[in-house]
C-alpha cells in the first residue's frame, strides 16, 4: 500500500514511479485512447489501482489467464496518466495522434 491512510507529498511521487514502471515493463498495449498494463499478480495489481487513486486518475482491472490488466480508458484519463508520468505536454499530441 501507498502509505495508507497518509496524505503524504511521498504518496504521489511513488505512485508516479509505479505507474512508469508498470508503463516501461509491459511494453505493449498502448492505444491511443486506451492504455493497458500487464499486472502478473494480484500484489502489483494492488499497486498499479492505488498508485492511479493517489494521482487521481480512474482505472478499471480485468482477470486474465496470465494475471491482471489494468487499463485506463478515454481521452483525459489517458493523457492525464501520460502527463502524470512525464510526458508533459507531448501527452496531448500523443491521445490526438498528431
Amino acid at each position: 500500500m501507498l502509505y495508507s491512510g497518509c496524505d503524504c507529498p511521498g504518496r504521489a511521487v511513488a505512485a508516479r514511479t509505479m505507474w512508469r514502471t508498470g508503463l516501461l515493463a509491459s511494453g505493449h498495449g498502448f492505444r491511443r485512447r486506451q492504455i493497458r498494463v500487464a499486472a502478473p499478480d494480484s500484489d502489483s495489481l494492488t499497486v498499479l489501482v492505488e498508485g492511479a487513486r493517489v494521482i487521481r486518475v480512474t482505472v478499471r482491472s480485468t482477470k486474465r489467464a496470465n494475471g491482471y490488466s489494468v487499463i485506463v480508458d478515454g481521452h483525459e484519463g489517458t493523457t492525464a496518466l501520460l502527463s502524470e508520468v512525464g510526458a508533459g505536454g507531448h501527452a496531448e499530441t500523443w491521445v490526438n495522434g498528431q
